[in-house]
């Protein structure tokens, strides 16, 4: 049976992050950005989960909600915040957090079984990423909200002047776009990444508008 989740954040990196790691033929999502917002999808739609970011969030105006939908009160309830504070009948999703835990916490399967991995997977580049010194390396990369604050993140296994290569799955498309924030040996790099391509088990990412102070941190590193 299909579920049906809302994702209500004013941040919509936040709303596109969770709604592609929620890619799934049989679970189908819609964003939102105010809490009166819910009032017009549940007239049309009745919903199994909601989540709820903290900058959507204002009590007064939740409970007010709840009093207008009772049919609030049985659905799972999630809350991402950077604090461990949650309002009642919440359960906490702590940012940044992996992929994995936002299917965890709403208790669906991973929506990349073997077989739709191969439906999300391309292994064609788009250039030869080849011309880059690499150095294997072991960092969380984020990705970033309009605002600057980390999402979700990835573990990078190398990385190059021309980009780097994350260790498991965001079903991200081949040229999407995305705000990228790690660190080399102490020193933070933020800048734009495109997904170059989706060879199983992974995503290649390319740098664009890559800084010269990005640049020199990275050329540091790889020695």
């Amino acid at each position: 049976m299909a579920k049906h989740t809302i994702i209500l954040d004013k941040s919509y990196l936040l709303q596109n992050v969770c709604r592609t790691i929620l890619v799934n033929p049989s679970h189908f999502v819609e964003a939102a950005t105010y809490l009166e917002d819910i009032d017009v999808l549940l007239r049309e739609q009745k919903f199994d989960n909601i989540i709820l970011g903290e900058s959507a969030y204002i009590e007064e105006e939740w409970n007010l909600l709840v009093a207008r939908n009772p049919s609030i009160k049985g659905m799972k309830k999630i809350f991402i915040n950077e604090a461990d504070t949650t309002p009642q009948g919440f359960s906490l999703l702590k940012r940044p957090f992996k992929p994995f835990e936002l299917f965890d916490i709403l208790e669906i399967s991973h929506p990349l079984d073997p077989e739709e991995l191969i439906k999300h997977t391309t292994d064609t580049p788009f250039n030869d990423r080849r011309v880059f010194q690499r150095n294997i390396i072991e960092t969380n990369v984020y990705f970033d909200d309009e605002f600057g604050k980390p999402i979700t993140y990835l573990a990078a296994k190398d990385v190059s002047l021309g980009g780097l290569f994350l260790e498991g799955s965001i079903p991200l498309q081949v040229g999407a776009l995305a705000f990228l924030s790690f660190e080399l040996n102490g020193e933070r790099i933020s800048t734009t990444g495109q997904v170059v391509r989706r060879p199983t088990g992974g995503i290649g990412i390319r740098f664009l508008g890559l800084s010269k102070e990005a640049e020199s941190i990275i050329n540091k590193f790889l020695g």
